[in-house]
């Protein structure tokens, strides 16, 4: 045999165990899905499933995944196809891309996303309202997230009205915090995939959370280039201002 036809042999099984690989990771991933639908819905469900997002003991961070992936990771040209979770679709593309990106680059910002379910405290309700009211006032016409049939100033009065009897209520003493990324928790760096955790792990009663991080901040355990641990450098100064990472804990309606 010539040893061009032994280095492709040799590549061409790297490409067939890559395909298994991805086929069983979506097996898993089907598997998990089916499991979680009959489960109730927690504001502290784990992003997947029961054990905890990797860190730097049980995983490598984003800039550096050395030991995690194969170094074609960075240069296969069908890279999202051998190892993504979708046979190299959108959210493939999108997860590979950002690995790239940040290829030793530690300190290089990624924004990073997690569906949780829709439970909004007294203080997002009213910042809701304003995002909604500010909205048609700019542009004649209901906020694309409402659900009310109204239009028109119907529309706004109603909005306006329900804004002013909620800011006259004290905030419940119960209430739980306002939702954030947390330290420890299971992130996505593809929105797309988030969305999607949203839609079948949390029964389309969801939100998506987003913020920016440094590279070195999220660890990948090799299971998944879309699932991610989120675990911040707190020993050190992290390089944002207060208001970068308050501004960087925001939520988008889907």
């Amino acid at each position: 045999m010539k040893f061009q036809d032994f280095l492709k042999a040799i590549h061409d099984f790297d490409c067939t165990l890559n395909t298994i690989n991805t086929q069983i990771r979506q097996n898993i991933h089907e598997e998990e899905s089916k499991l979680t639908k009959s489960l109730p819905i927690t504001e502290t469900e784990s992003y997947h499933g029961e054990h905890s997002a990797p860190d730097h003991e049980n995983g490598m961070p984003a800039h550096n995944l050395t030991g995690m992936y194969p170094d074609d990771i960075h240069t296969l040209h069908d890279a999202a196809r051998h190892y993504g979770d979708n046979g190299g679709g959108g959210m493939d593309n999108e997860s590979i891309g950002v690995i790239r990106h940040v290829k030793d680059k530690p300190n290089r910002l990624v924004k990073i996303y997690r569906a949780v379910p829709k439970v909004m405290s007294h203080e997002e309700k009213l910042d809701k309202m304003k995002l909604e009211m500010a909205h048609h006032m700019r542009y004649g016409r209901p906020h694309p997230s409402t659900e009310s049939k109204l239009t028109g100033s119907a529309y706004y009065n109603q909005l306006h009205k329900e804004h002013k009897e909620l800011s006259a209520k004290p905030a419940p003493t119960d209430e739980a915090p306002k939702t954030k990324i947390n330290k420890g928790d299971w992130v996505s760096t593809s929105k797309a995939y988030a969305v999607d955790h949203g839609k079948s792990n949390l029964k389309n009663n969801y939100r998506v959370l987003s913020k920016t991080v440094k590279a070195k901040e999220i660890f990948n355990d090799g299971n998944s280039i879309h699932e991610w641990g989120y675990h911040p450098q707190v020993k050190e100064s992290t390089g944002y201002s207060i208001a970068d990472i308050y501004l960087n804990e925001v939520y988008e309606v889907e």
